[in-house]
């Protein structure tokens, strides 16, 4: 698995570095585990957004869509929904309905990027603002597996600061309920 970052640098430009690295890997590694079918063709890697992926793979942009429109979808798509996941966590619909039905789709049969993710899994890259927001993060896929992600920094020291306000107050909550 590789991360990229690189300041400066837009997460745009990472993609094409990537796939530079990769290609350059590819020709010094021919012999690759069976899983990792590294690219032999000139062929651009393959760019799909987040909605773009959902929409080929279930035919639906998820993006817009409101958590309730969330379950129901899942609850058409899925055999089984984890008992764990809270009817509430928006963020954990999408992330089981991409690793159950979208991911295993990406760069089956050429190395693809998947890109604009969901602007509340931001982590620490930037958020375009737009009819939906987005977080200008990226993965690739080579045949269903994620072999590496990056973004594009925020580096606004504002918003870094309410970014990390924002997420321990969040990843603090259960610990504060259990100390109750």
């Amino acid at each position: 698995m590789v991360e990229w970052y690189a300041p400066g640098s837009t997460y745009l430009l990472q993609m094409e570095l990537v796939e530079q690295l990769v290609r350059g890997v590819a020709e010094v590694a021919p012999r690759c585990p069976p899983w990792m079918a590294l690219p032999t063709s000139a062929e651009p890697f393959g760019r799909l957004s987040y909605d773009e992926a959902f929409v080929r793979s279930l035919g639906v942009e998820v993006l817009g869509r409101s958590t309730d429109e969330l379950v129901q979808l899942a609850g058409r798509e899925l055999d089984a929904v984890p008992d764990s996941l809270e009817a509430s966590d928006r963020d954990g619909w999408l992330n089981l309905l991409l690793a159950e039905r979208v991911e295993p789709t990406l760069g089956k049969d050429h190395p693809e990027f998947l890109y604009d993710f969901p602007s509340s899994q931001a982590a620490l890259s930037r958020i375009r603002r737009g009819e939906v927001d987005v977080a200008e993060r990226m993965e690739l896929y080579i045949d269903g597996q994620e072999i590496c992600n990056g973004y594009q920094e925020l580096t606004d020291a504002d918003e870094l600061a309410g970014g990390w306000a924002n997420s321990r107050s969040d990843a603090h909550r259960p610990a504060e309920k259990a100390c109750r």
